[in-house]
């Protein structure tokens, strides 16, 4: 689960040429869906499509197909003619009607090797609509902005490649515009995303956007907001917001504010694709500082990751323009072995990070 929308399975279907079979089970070729029909697996009707995102979507209510993570509805497949999809979402703050060329949702990346059992819930609902100029999108998505959530804003303040987020609790939006193409259309992209910045696992952790997590102690997957069906997790920042990670260490404190916090129950030698093993590795970036201050903050650090000043130090060696870094390891615990990394290129205004990487004993 990423912070930004990955349209992975819209790029793939575009990448395929189409969304043939894409809203079907898998397996031999299904001919196009004709306006009426209503295919096993399918949310489409009549060429409509209502969701209800006053709560969390379910499998179903996405038509999800036996045995896939994933669902797309593409014009011309799921309607007759070419016809948009007349996509209906009922949101807590109102409803918005769209007439999209494709719609997706997945339970994360589809083309991961993971969740065999198809047991996850859908984390993200991508709906794909064009205008024929600039202007049209520009105003329809200042007439949705309200029921969005998102900034409003005069229709000409809204540009292309530009993401317009807001976080409604358990739902998440972002809109972005595509810059416009030769021929002058402008798709849109609205982006639904369910639990992504609060569900009740990261909320166990993350009060007042700081994640606190006990490594006195070995972690369980609730420690970490490994939500369950997935071995990887990637806690990140809500949009204009910042997120600060609060690790207790056996040798003191650790606070820092992170662009990420990853822990996985996945390795090399031990797979977990159903996502229900313990945690093997925690690790976070912080978020990049001018080169003093990185130092200051290792420094700091140090005492509690079971370094000497010494090793810190020695890693922030070379002149003007030379590069500095190096990988340190910390004092292993009972819990824990623990590695910090960190480098950039020594000179005013360059700013770097460091990552902090804790290996559990299993």
């Amino acid at each position: 689960m990423n912070a930004r929308p990955v349209y992975v399975l819209a790029c793939v279907i575009l990448a395929l040429g189409g969304c043939k079979n894409m809203s079907t089970s898998s397996g031999a070729a299904s001919p196009p869906s004709t306006a009426g029909s209503h295919a096993p697996g399918s949310a489409v009707h009549n060429g409509k499509l209502t969701v209800d995102l006053r709560r969390p979507p379910s499998r179903a209510d996405l038509g999800y197909p036996a045995g896939q993570n994933f669902v797309a509805y593409q014009s011309g497949f799921a309607t007759a003619d070419g016809t948009p999809i007349d996509t209906t979402l009922i949101l807590p703050t109102g409803t918005l009607r769209i007439p999209a060329y494709i719609v997706s949702a997945d339970g994360g990346n589809p083309l991961a090797d993971d969740d065999p059992d198809h047991l996850r819930p859908p984390v993200d609902l991508v709906v794909n609509r064009t205008f024929g100029k600039l202007a049209d999108a520009q105003a329809a998505i200042a007439a949705d902005a309200a029921v969005l959530g998102i900034t409003v804003a005069p229709s000409s303040a809204y540009q292309a490649g530009t993401d317009y987020s807001a976080v409604h609790d358990w739902l998440s939006v972002t809109v972005t515009m595509q810059a416009p193409a030769a021929d002058g259309h402008v798709d849109v992209q609205y982006a639904f995303h369910f639990g992504l910045y609060h569900n009740p696992v990261r909320d166990r952790i993350e009060h007042d956007s700081v994640l606190s997590i006990d490594l006195t102690r070995p972690p369980s997957r609730e420690d970490l907001a490994l939500l369950p069906t997935y071995s990887t997790m990637d806690l990140n920042p809500e949009p204009g917001k910042t997120l600060t990670v609060r690790v207790t260490l056996p040798g003191g404190v650790i606070e820092r504010q992170v662009v990420a916090v990853t822990s996985t129950s996945d390795s090399k030698d031990a797979p977990d694709p159903r996502g229900v093993g313990l945690p093997r590795r925690t690790s976070f970036t912080t978020t990049a500082t001018t080169m003093d201050e990185l130092k200051a903050n290792l420094l700091a650090d140090a005492a509690a990751l079971g370094l000497s000043p010494e090793q810190v130090r020695d890693g922030f060696n070379g002149g003007p323009g030379q590069n500095y870094g190096a990988t340190l390891q910390g004092r292993p615990t009972s819990v824990y072995d623990v590695d910090v990394s960190f480098g950039g290129k020594v000179g005013p205004g360059k700013l770097n990070s460091a990552t902090y990487n804790f290996t559990y004993h299993r």
